[in-house]
């Protein structure tokens, strides 16, 4: 082998390892149960459906999520910055009716992705993964 080709290869084997070694580098991955909130005011980005609905408001950066049936499910908003490696679930365990919202503080002028993520049952599991959710949304995406 040529000595251009080793360098190569052993520089890029180093490069892995400092990669897969620092945890600062790997994307965050936020659960969070959503508090009682108020209403939104904007849409910025919109996801919803029969079950529930998805809402991302810029000012204040919050996430906003509905249950719209009587199911005793809960539902969640599954949201994502992949530009700076972020992704989430906030999670509406209010029941019926109820309008839940989670308070992030997002970098300006990011693309958020936001989709209803659907409904899980508690009883049965975590509802903590996004895989947990059925009956989801389309995506909606708006800057930050």
């Amino acid at each position: 082998m040529k000595i251009s080709r080793l360098i190569g290869i052993a520089a890029a084997g180093f490069t892995a390892m400092i990669v897969a070694a620092n945890p600062a580098l790997a994307d965050t991955y936020e659960y969070q149960i959503a508090v009682q909130g108020d209403y939104w005011a904007h849409e910025d980005a919109y996801s919803g459906n029969f079950y529930g609905e998805a809402v991302y408001e810029r000012g204040g950066d919050e996430i906003y999520v509905k249950d719209t049936e009587k199911d005793n499910m809960r539902v969640a908003a599954f949201w994502s910055i992949p530009s700076i490696g972020r992704t989430g679930l906030c999670v509406n365990t209010g029941g019926e009716q109820s309008l839940r919202e989670c308070n992030k503080s997002f970098p300006e002028g990011k693309t958020i992705y936001i989709r209803f993520a659907g409904r899980c049952d508690g009883s049965h599991s975590a509802c903590n993964k996004l895989s947990q959710y059925t009956d989801g949304a389309a995506t909606d995406s708006s800057k930050t």
